[in-house]
């Protein structure tokens, strides 16, 4: 059974977990490192281009990784997330799965490296993989369109039409911003036979 609903734990995947996200407002404020970190993020975000982008978030990686303050896993994590995404971006999976699994490691309240690490196993075709990381994310983010549309193409990967078709529906129906995933239902309407609906989709 590969959609086992929100809400629903997944034995075969991640565990995120919300409840552990830190109090941000309880960190130190007056920490010069604090503030250094805060801007070589924001130098990160802000990167000329992908190769760049990596080289600074190893920078903070580098630099805070062994650090004991308290915001530092966070930071340290999200750096290794965005790595991740850079490798991702370049066709490095392997390696950004790697990043991704050392973020989660860091950050298990997060939801993000749980669905960019599927979006990587994609990549290398694990299906059954990405797919156990996008019901990681629905279990604690059912209202998550990107996480829904994911699921649906690792679903049809897999020829699992009628569970694409359901995750497609989704994830459109919770945003205008979701055109695609309206293309892609109309995609397994149409692979299944169903034309008139596909038809009156587009």
């Amino acid at each position: 059974q590969l959609l086992l609903g929100p809400g629903t734990a997944n034995a075969a995947g991640t565990i995120i977990r919300p409840e552990l996200v830190p109090d941000f407002t309880s960190f130190d404020k007056s920490d010069p490192d604090l503030k250094t970190v805060y801007y070589m993020i924001q130098d990160a975000l802000n990167a000329p281009d992908v190769e760049e982008e990596e080289r600074r978030w190893t920078a903070v990686i580098e630099r805070y990784g062994s650090s004991d303050a308290a915001w530092a896993s966070d930071a340290v994590g999200r750096a290794y997330g965005n790595r991740g995404n850079t490798k991702s971006r370049q066709g490095r999976f392997e390696s950004a799965i790697d990043d991704y699994n050392r973020s989660i490691a860091l950050c298990p309240y997060s939801s993000d490296p749980v669905l960019n690490r599927g979006v990587a196993y994609e990549g290398l075709r694990e299906y059954k993989r990405a797919i156990e990381d996008y019901q990681s994310v629905l279990d604690v983010n059912p209202s998550d369109p990107s996480a829904w549309n994911n699921f649906g193409n690792a679903n049809a990967a897999l020829q699992n039409w009628e569970v694409a078709l359901g995750a497609f529906k989704k994830a459109a129906s919770m945003s205008n911003s979701f055109s695609f995933a309206a293309v892609n239902y109309a995609t397994i309407l149409f692979q299944l036979g169903r034309d008139e609906e596909a038809i009156r989709e587009f």
